[in-house]
Order: C-alpha cells, then structure tokens, then sequence
C-alpha cells in the first residue's frame, strides 16, 4: 500500500512540475531535518509569504518530526489532501501550498489577499463589474490576474530591462490562445531596448513599437484587471512592469480603443448601441470642422437658408476667415486640456472656469 501512494506521489509531483513549467512565479522548497525530508511547491503570486514560512518552513525545523508535522497540516481545517491530479492543480492555482511529505499529498490554504493595496480604477471608469485597478506594485499585479484566470496554461516569464533602472517585466500570455510569432518578436524588442532608465509602460510603447512614426499604435495601456484578463484570453500578450499602475496589452487593434468593459457585461443590443454611438462621435469629431470650413466659406448653399443666414450673422464681426477661426478654437480647446492635466489641482480648476477663451467661445 506504501508503494502505491508513494507512487501516487511521485506522479503528481512529476505531473505538477510538468504543468507548471514556463511559470516565473512558481516557488519550490527542500525541507530537510534529522527525521526525513518535505517539499513545496507553490505560486509565490497567489500564495501569502508569511502563512508559508510561520506555518511550513519554521514549524518544520521546530517540530522535528515528520509524524508530527503531518499532523500539524492535518489540523487546519483548511487542508486536504487531494484524490486527483485535477483536484491538485485547481486548488493550487487558487493559492494552495503543495506539500509532499511521507509518501503523500497535502494541500494547505496560503491564498493571498491585496484588498488593502488595490485602489478603484481611476481613467477606465465602469458602470457596472469589478472597479479594481493595478497598482505599482508588480506581485500585487500578477496576484490580480492569476486571481481571475486560474489555468496552467497562463505563462510568465520574467525579463529586465533598463542597464541603471533594472526594472522588471512580466511577459503573461495563454500558450494555448498566443500568437508564438508575436510573442518571440515581442521578446526579441525588448531584449534589444538600449536605454538606462525604464520607468513607465509608455515609455516600453515608444521603444517597442516599429516603425515610430505611425498614426495609429499597434499597443494599448489599461489599468484594469478584468481587461487585462480579457485580453489574454482573446489570444494577446500582456507586459507587466514594476512601478507603474498600467500593463501593456498587445497586439491592438482599431476596434480596441473603442472598447470598454461595459459592453461586455450589458445586454449584446445595448453593447452594440454604445459602441456605435463612440465610432459616431468619433466620425463628428474628425469630419466637423472641416464640413463647418466647406459650408461657411464655400459651399454654403448646402445648408437650409435660415441656417446659412444665421452662420452668417454670428461670424459677421469676426474679422478671420472660418479656417483661422476653427485652428483657433482647436487650439484653445487643447490649452484647456493641457493646462487641467499639468497644473495644480486649484489653478487648473480656476483656469478651465474663468478663462477668457472658454467664455469667448
């Protein structure tokens, strides 16, 4: 009967290091005492640090005794001790300890919780769903996503960039959905990144992103989890990077941009609706200043007569033509915009309420 279990053991242990290989985040520990000898395997991202050690590691050298550390393990009410490989791998990627100790396998409850760290998101604002965001902490980040896409086929891989800054990056992908040319083009760029200080995910954008003159880009930032998980699960790449609230999501495409996770979880019709009413404003804004150019100064016999007299009217003491007039009103537009983004909370408010420009227009 030992033999059998020790078999078992052997098996699920050769099966985990099978499954979870190409996993930077994955931790394994040799304990070893007087009595026998204990390891560990488990995802440093999911699992809380100090659970493993006070629990595990010191209460293994204390005790001394493999009978009495079973027995310890057994004394959670959060352990068991799984009856299949499947049962194994899903409690592990939940935050489970594996611990293989006399020829058996025991799973001890070790999840890691950053509630206290995560802050509401801030630029990706939804109606409805989950209002986590990424933080500047990169386990933090890993947590968040390993939380919400428990599979082993999520890889990770674990990179530096930046020669003084050394800041760490977290390639995360599904092997199973990725595109492998991508992701071995993605790994070549930015082993080829020659810059000292790497300290935003935009600034990985503008070094990873060929050819650098382009109209639209090919990567897209995101600070929500649930759109990060998304993402990886349609096939994409995601970039994790210490010290910055952001993960890059690639390839993207057009239609991206004009996505938010709102459309997801609403009906599919009034998913649909709220997409077209972005690609409609997008369409205005674009092609209004320039049919306002054609209809005033040149064409404007397109227009109703009362509207033609009434355009007019309100640009008959302005001394410019209407092109000037529209360069103008765009630019001011972009003061504003700028000057609320860059300036101090206090004198961007007061500037964006009593500029003479907002008032003139």
């Amino acid at each position: 009967m030992a033999t059998d279990q020790k078999l078992q053991a052997e098996e699920a242990r050769k099966c985990l290091q099978e499954q979870l290989k190409n996993i930077g985040d994955v931790e394994q520990r040799e304990l070893k005492n007087e009595e026998g000898h204990a390891h560990l395997i488990y995802l440093k991202s999911m699992c809380d640090p100090i659970l493993v050690n006070d629990n595990l590691i010191n209460r293994f050298y204390e005790l001394n005794s493999m009978e009495l550390f079973e027995r310890f393990i057994r004394s959670f009410p959060s352990s068991l001790e799984p009856k299949d490989k499947q049962e194994l791998l899903r409690n592990m990627l939940r935050g489970c300890v594996a611990i293989f100790i006399r020829d058996r396998v025991l799973l001890l409850d070790a999840v890691l919780v950053n509630a206290g760290s995560v802050q509401p998101a801030s630029t990706e604002n939804v109606m409805q769903g989950p209002d986590d965001s990424f933080t500047e902490n990169i386990e933090v980040n890993l947590n968040l996503i390993r939380h919400r896409y428990q599979t082993t086929d999520l890889k990770t891989e674990f990179m530096t960039v930046g020669r003084i800054s050394q800041t760490r990056l977290i390639i995360m992908y599904d092997e199973m959905k990725v595109d492998h040319s991508v992701l071995k083009e993605l790994k070549k760029r930015l082993s080829e990144l020659k810059t000292d200080i790497i300290q935003s995910a935009s600034e990985i954008e503008r070094h990873t992103m060929h050819p650098k003159l382009r109209l639209f880009p090919t990567l897209m930032l995101t600070e929500r989890p649930d759109r990060a998980v998304l993402n990886i699960s349609q096939g994409k790449i995601c970039v994790l990077m210490d010290s910055t609230g952001y993960v890059l999501v690639l390839p993207a495409i057009f239609n991206d941009f004009f996505t938010a996770m709102d459309d997801k979880i609403q009906l599919p019709l009034i998913g649909w609706f709220l997409k077209a009413i972005r690609y409609i404003a997008l369409f205005i804004t674009v092609m209004m200043p320039s049919l306002y150019v054609a209809f005033t100064s040149y064409n404007p016999e397109i227009l109703k007569m009362q509207i033609t007299l009434l355009i007019a009217g309100s640009r008959a003491t302005v001394p410019y033509p209407s092109s000037f007039e529209v360069i103008f009103m765009l630019l001011a537009m972009e003061f504003l915009v700028e000057a609320s983004v860059r300036l101090p909370k206090a004198v961007s408010q007061s500037a964006n309420g009593k500029s003479p420009c907002r008032s003139f227009w």
